[in-house]
């Protein structure tokens, strides 16, 4: 019962990975501003929305006002994003207490674009409709 429990969250986080990989890369083609991030955002409660500017100061946070975060350019998944294009990394978030799936984009202005699900998060979107 153990190893099909593990098997079955192993798939679950696996295909949200691919789902939020999906989404940030289809939306790393569109305008973005806070507006049409927090439509997304109501449309789509359990991903974390965030935009980063090219300093690290946050544009837009789905989850927390974006004005109490601390700069990010320092954050794995941005320095990973703006090097390499996009990344994907799991660790903790002191800012929402849990670990994280993070999927990055670098857009075309130089800003990033990072969608995030909670752990927990997997378990209660097992439809994972994104």
């Amino acid at each position: 019962m153990a190893l099909f429990s593990w098997l079955n969250y192993h798939n679950l986080e696996q295909e949200t990975q691919s789902v939020l990989q999906q989404q940030a890369l289809a939306l790393k083609y569109q305008e973005l501003n806070p507006n049409l991030l927090e439509k997304l955002a109501q449309e789509t409660p359990l991903t974390r929305y965030t935009l980063i500017n090219k300093q690290g100061n946050i544009i837009y946070d789905s989850k927390v006002n974006a004005k109490s975060l601390e700069n990010h350019s320092q954050r794995q998944e941005v320095l990973a994003a703006l090097k390499k294009g996009k990344s994907i990394v799991y660790r903790e978030s002191n800012t929402m207490g849990e670990q994280m799936l993070y999927c990055a984009v670098k857009l075309s202005n130089g800003d990033v674009l990072r969608l995030a699900r909670g752990k927990s998060a997997i378990f209660l979107d097992c439809s994972i409709t994104a």
